[in-house]
C-alpha cells in the first residue's frame, strides 16, 4: 500500500501578498504606472493585512485625489505626492505647466 501524500501546504499571507502583486501589477513593472484596477488592489491587499476596509467610493476618492495629471493613471511621483498630502507633510497638487 502506498501512504497518502501529505496535504499541500497553504502559502504564508505575506506570499500570497507578493504572488498577488507579482502577477497582478505585471503592468506596473512594465508601464510604471498604476491604473484604478490595480491602485484598487493594491489597497485591498494593505487593507486585509491590516483589518481596514474601504468602500469603493473612498478608494476612487483617493486615487482621483492621487492623479494629479488626471490621467488616469497614477506614476510614482503622483503616489509619492499623494503619500505626503495624506501624511500631512506636503502640497495637495502640483503646480500645472502652462
Amino acid at each position: 500500500m502506498r501512504a497518502n501524500p501529505a496535504p499541500p501546504r497553504k502559502k504564508s499571507t505575506s506570499k500570497k501578498i507578493a504572488l498577488s502583486i507579482r502577477a497582478g501589477c505585471a503592468t506596473v513593472r512594465a508601464q510604471g504606472l498604476l491604473n484604478r484596477e490595480e491602485f484598487a488592489a493594491i489597497i485591498d491587499l494593505v487593507a486585509g493585512q491590516t483589518g481596514q476596509s474601504y468602500t469603493v467610493e473612498h478608494v476612487d476618492k483617493c486615487f482621483l485625489q492621487a492623479d494629479v495629471d488626471g490621467s488616469g493613471l497614477i506614476d510614482l511621483n503622483e503616489l509619492l505626492l499623494y503619500r505626503q498630502h495624506a501624511a500631512g507633510r506636503g502640497p495637495r497638487r502640483r503646480a500645472r505647466l502652462s
